[in-house]
């Protein structure tokens, strides 16, 4: 088992599956998984410093459950990746499924591998609804920061932040550039994109119209990942 792992993390996966027992199904299938994730380059949209958003393409989507935990029978998925220079790997879906004969929508992210340690939560975790105000889609985007006082390894959590501080993470730009030259219709609080006056109404949105297809997962990448790899801890 020990020295499948060290050829894992050497990345040398035949090696690793070539010792791997036949019946070790679950082993020789994340082994797979690991290699296939890897080989994957995809087409570059937009980086960060020297972590990279890539779009790879369209899979089926498996049963699971949405952004607001609502059971779906599986659906579809646009799959991105976050990479970075020390080759590590973290896919970035944007999903969509029927569900009571309405599309719903919201980004997540699948499988992971390589990454540094702080961005475990993450990659279980922290998915982002996309829905509809006055014709547009639109993210709440909160940030993903490390707990100062953690639970477990590596914990973290989504805090409401401004701006600038949703900018901190962003290498040489703010989001609000990257966001609008990526289709963006607005990028502001809710309340001051459509008059929100709940509880949530000083928290950031921004808002897109369909045809701005890389949006939501750019979005995931700038307010869930970069944050991590920043190390931004929460105040």
């Amino acid at each position: 088992q020990l020295r499948i792992e060290a050829l894992v993390n050497e990345q040398k996966f035949e090696e690793a599956l070539s010792i791997c027992p036949v019946d070790w199904i679950v082993t020789r299938e994340r082994i797979t998984e690991k290699q296939k994730l890897l080989n994957t380059r995809g087409i570059e949209i937009w980086k960060s410093g020297d972590v990279t958003l890539r779009y790879i393409g369209q899979a089926p989507l498996q049963p699971g459950s949405t952004a607001a935990n609502v059971p779906h029978d599986g659906g579809v998925a646009e799959i991105y990746q976050s990479t970075d220079a020390d080759g590590g790997v973290i896919e970035i879906l944007v999903c969509a499924a029927v569900i009571d004969q309405k599309i719903v929508r919201w980004t997540a992210t699948g499988n992971g591998f390589g990454y540094p340690d702080r961005l475990s939560h993450a990659v279980r975790s922290l998915r982002i609804s996309i829905s509809d105000q006055n014709g547009l889609s639109h993210m709440e985007l909160m940030q993903a920061q490390l707990k100062r006082e953690p639970k477990y390894p590596n914990q973290c959590t989504k805090k409401m932040v401004n701006k600038e501080q949703l900018s901190k993470p962003v290498v040489g730009n703010d989001a609000e550039q990257v966001f609008r030259q990526f289709g963006a219709k607005g990028f502001a609080t809710k309340s001051e994109l459509w008059g929100e006056t709940g509880g949530h109404k000083n928290y950031l949105a921004v808002t897109c119209p369909d045809s701005a297809t890389h949006l939501p997962a750019l979005a995931h990448f700038v307010s869930r990942i970069l944050p991590l790899y920043a190390g931004i801890t929460e105040a």
